[in-house]
């Protein structure tokens, strides 16, 4: 993904760690809770004498404070600050008055009962479905539609009263089933509660300035939101030196948009402006849209540029490691201590060991992204940001709103004619870097500054064996006219010095990009493309995602020839793309000055943005699996690296867990929808609509004694059963047409038909 006039912003973050001392004795795993506890509800104890402990489990220790073990009277009014699954017992952790002091500790849910004044939301926790029922204790369940309601994992519920029936504790919760909401109660021990979202403080993260006149304000981040106005009615726009105040950073389309706090009318006002047309505060003193750190920014390269000799890559975007190369490689008891320093979690320690053992000289380094794991995800997860092929298994593919249609049985394309969204389970498994600490997979975490003593034209050679580049020279004819002739590999090579980037990683995301087989490009690398003849798009650049035949490639040679509507950046990258050359050479610095000088200087990083900036967008590529991919090609290269001293700067998110994210199991198609439904001769009222399940009339005349109903599924694996002829007797005839999908779902349509007498 590209975008014009990229600008940097720099998101300054300030950690406060505060100590205080505690007379009571609780472990680091008890401090950690009563650090993250967030639920906050009122309750009380039930039993006569509820013993407190420091760890959620019936053999840990008892509570001690100011050298008394701590037991709590029945109707002692505590707040319930977290809760914890063990065993199948679920246990609170609680705060409580002891002596005049807050305290805290663990008790069995079992002895307390909530004593709510509101609702509280919360989830199904069951690995099963569970079945609601109509009372407490009771053994009727609900039902909709003569089915009973059985709600998946996970399902949002919300409690509004806890009652008990023969020891057994129930809550009283709320829900929405078939798009209606119903009340019935379930059983406690199945269910969590959704501690509550805190909204962030708002701060800013930039300023700046506006650098064109008449700009608009929109309500929203793209062209496509409405334009602000005023209390008159008037449309707002800003002037030429405006100061803004920079909220948010989101991508739209390839564009950058800013949330930002303005003076309008005399008032402060938030709108959302193009990036495009402002200039950062935090970069004030730098040419507008040119890359800092530049080799050169007065005199870029001509073909065959010649960098110096001391410094071969210039200024080297995203080196900022300053680990030394070592003469030796660490003993096992020196890598044990570097994993504790560097902080892995124990989860990563043993994949890490492997690697260890095998490349002794191999560097790893925790890249700590300070974000949740699962708040991750779930970013990574939204409609249409991260594809996979039409073809993989139904697991693989998100069936999400706006991802997947029910009434056609179809996944939404997103790109060319078979990119369809992934879904939140595979997401997760390529986003797991435990996953692919082995080998191969590795090479997605690898530092991707050029490293001139072991990334060689051998090496090259063996990424591209198999390709139309492989061992291969061709012609272009030189800004002086002169006809030149290059090995690819070479090229690579050039590209590497002038840019600073890995070759390695070059020529893994041009195979990545382009090659079709071992002796074929895609038609952007050819040169033959209509209305494009003789621009070449090696790393498919600015070739964002289109459903029209050929759109994504048109996108990309439209860049090659025209660039950035910077003239200065433009001169850097080369443009226009009139050669393979200029395109492999040129487009290493876009590379270089817009993905890996932004922090984004893994594979991973630039197919998983979770660096401070622009994070979650400004993602290179829309293949979820493209990191593993292009992890395995780069490994190919590295013919002998036993004593190669490899950087890998590896991601560690918070909240991560113990198990690496699995990769999902195949699934069978759920799709039990009715994609039409038709009485012969007759109308059904009301109209047939394959999205509910609902009851459909008809009345016919009393000289009709039977009907014929036809209806096909939305799916071809799907089964209809209730259709064809239909006999009727005088007076209400209730006909259930069913839908069991492949997967064996069923859902049932019925149709209400009334003959009536003579």
């Amino acid at each position: 993904m590209n975008r014009k006039g990229w600008h940097k912003v720099l998101i300054l973050l300030l950690c406060i760690v505060m100590a205080c001392p505690s007379t009571i004795l609780l472990s680091k795993e008890e401090k950690a809770q009563a650090a993250t506890a967030t639920l906050n509800l009122p309750a009380s104890i039930t039993a006569t004498k509820l013993n407190v402990r420091t760890k959620a489990s019936r053999t840990a220790t008892q509570l001690t404070a100011s050298k008394t073990k701590v037991s709590l009277l029945q109707g002692t009014k505590v707040t319930i600050l977290s809760e914890k699954m063990v065993n199948k017992e679920k246990w609170y952790y609680i705060s409580f008055k002891w002596e005049g002091k807050t305290t805290k500790g663990y008790v069995l849910s079992d002895y307390v009962k909530l004593t709510l004044k509101d609702s509280v939301a919360a989830k199904v926790n069951s690995s099963t479905k569970v079945k609601i029922r109509k009372a407490a204790g009771s053994t009727t369940y609900l039902k909709v539609s003569n089915k009973t309601i059985s709600l998946a994992n996970k399902t949002k519920l919300t409690i509004t009263k806890e009652v008990t029936k023969k020891d057994v504790k129930y809550f009283c919760v709320e829900f929405t089933y078939s798009k209606k909401k119903h009340t019935g109660y379930i059983e406690a021990n199945k269910v969590l509660f959704t501690p509550p979202v805190a909204e962030p403080e708002r701060k800013p993260i930039d300023t700046g300035k506006v650098t064109t006149n008449n700009l608009r304000v929109r309500v929203g981040a793209g062209t496509t939101k409405e334009q602000m106005v005023d209390s008159s009615g008037a449309k707002v726009y800003l002037s030429t030196g405006a100061k803004v105040t920079i909220y948010s950073v989101t991508e739209v389309s390839g564009m950058v948009w800013y949330e930002v706090d303005f003076t309008h009318n005399d008032k402060v006002v938030t709108g959302f402006i193009s990036g495009d047309y402002v200039k950062l505060d935090s970069e004030e003193g730098t040419d507008e849209d040119t890359p800092k750190d530049d080799p050169s920014t007065e005199n870029p390269p001509k073909e065959d540029p010649k960098p110096d000799d001391n410094n071969p890559g210039g200024d080297t975007p995203g080196d900022d490691s300053s680990t030394e190369t070592p003469t030796e490689p660490l003993s096992d008891a020196q890598f044990e201590q570097m994993m504790v320093t560097q902080g892995f979690p124990e989860s990563y320690k043993p994949y890490l060991r492997s690697l260890h053992s095998q490349y002794p000289h191999w560097q790893f380094e925790a890249y700590h992204t300070g974000l949740d794991w699962n708040t991750a995800v779930t970013k990574e997860s939204v409609v249409g940001k991260n594809l996979i092929p039409n073809s993989k298994n139904i697991s693989w593919k998100s069936m999400e709103s706006g991802a997947y249609k029910w009434a056609t049985d179809s996944f939404v394309v997103f790109d060319g004619s078979t990119w369809v969204t992934a879904s939140k389970d595979i997401i997760a498994y390529y986003m797991d870097p435990r996953n692919f600490l082995n080998p191969q997979g590795v090479f997605q975490f690898e530092l991707l500054s050029y490293q001139e003593q072991y990334q060689t034209l051998n090496g090259l050679e063996n990424i591209l064996s198999g390709t139309p580049m492989a061992g291969t020279n061709y012609t272009y004819v030189d800004e002086e006219g002169v006809t030149q002739t290059k090995t690819y590999a070479q090229t690579f090579i050039d590209a590497a010095k002038y840019s600073g980037v890995s070759p390695y990683h070059l020529a893994s995301r041009v195979k990545q990009e382009v090659v079709t087989s071992s002796k074929t490009f895609s038609t952007s690398a050819t040169g033959t493309v209509s209305g494009y003849e003789g621009l070449y798009n090696f790393y498919n650049i600015g070739a964002t995602h289109s459903t029209v035949a050929g759109g994504a490639v048109a996108n990309g040679l439209r860049y090659a020839k025209n660039g950035t509507t910077n003239a200065a950046n433009n001169a850097l990258y080369l443009i226009p793309w009139t050669s393979p050359y200029r395109s492999i050479v040129g487009g290493s610095y876009v590379i270089g000055s817009t993905y890996i000088k932004r922090g984004q200087n893994t594979i991973y990083l630039e197919k998983f943005n979770m660096t401070p900036t622009s994070t979650y967008s400004h993602q290179y590529m829309a293949n979820v699996q493209a990191a593993w991919s292009e992890a395995t090609k780069t490994f190919a290269a590295y013919s002998s690296m036993d004593s190669v001293p490899i950087v890998f700067s590896i991601p560690v998110f918070l909240n991560m867990p113990d198990v690496p994210a699995t990769l999902p199991a195949d699934k069978l198609n759920p799709n039990n929808w009715l994609k039409t439904l038709k009485v012969e001769g007759f109308a059904i009222t009301p109209s047939f609509d394959a999205s509910i399940e609902q009851t459909y009339g008809l009345i016919v005349d009393a000289s009709t004694d039977s009907i014929v109903i036809n209806a096909t599924a939305a799916s071809k694996k799907a089964t209809v059963n209730g259709v064809g002829r239909v006999s009727l007797n005088v007076g209400s005839n209730e006909v259930v047409i069913s839908v069991i999908a492949e997967n064996g779902d069923k859902r049932e349509y019925k149709l209400n038909v009334i003959r009536l007498s003579e």
